[in-house]
């Protein structure tokens, strides 16, 4: 169990650090962020599209839907689009950067349910930081309109304060987890 524990510990690390790194690069250079993560995408797409026609006509099986052809055709055609022209597909990129900073503002408000129900101090620091974040979120959802670089530049100061959020959540849960464990040891000790 300690073994688990300290992987999810490791992992929140790992993944608070990346949030923050990659919200500095958002903050600091939106249009070029912007302009590179849209052609990454374009490419990830444009090979798996290429990926499904390679695996269509290579496992001509019992199994695999024709329809994945077309998909292949489609995803080719985006990712090509999307590596040509990222600009067409700025709001798109944007709306799902808010879906993300979504998901990540509900598993801390989630977490910070957690710590208020250990009644552990400063609980509501984090709460105020993942609703500011959901509030956010959904914000960016719903007006991605023509403001991208600014877009971009609050994307990233909320992607760092996400991530300085997840890391004083995964240390104060590990400290927890350290206290009960030793409280746990004790008590075996003094029952022997």
């Amino acid at each position: 169990m300690t073994a688990f524990l300290k992987s999810i510990y490791r992992g929140n690390i790992i993944y608070a650090i990346s949030l923050i790194v990659l919200g500095l690069v958002f903050a600091v250079w939106p249009a070029d962020s912007r302009q590179l993560l849209i052609k990454i995408l374009g490419a990830l797409l444009a090979l798996c599209g290429i990926a499904m026609g390679v695996l269509f006509f290579t496992k001509r099986v019992a199994g695999i839907f024709p329809g994945i052809l077309v998909v292949g055709v489609i995803a080719v055609v985006l990712g090509v689009l999307m590596l040509i022209k990222p600009e067409m597909f700025v709001e798109f990129v944007i709306i799902v950067a808010g879906v993300f900073i979504a998901l990540s503002g509900i598993l801390n408000f989630c977490q910070t349910l957690s710590l208020a129900m250990n009644r552990f101090p400063y609980w509501w620091v984090a709460m105020i930081m993942s609703i500011l974040t959901i509030v956010f979120a959904v914000l960016v959802i719903t007006k991605p309109g023509k403001i991208a670089d600014a877009i971009f530049i609050i994307t990233g100061i909320f992607m760092i304060a996400d991530g300085l959020t997840d890391l004083w959540l995964a240390r104060q849960v590990h400290s927890d987890v350290r206290r009960i464990k030793h409280e746990v040891e004790d008590a075996v000790a003094r029952e022997q």
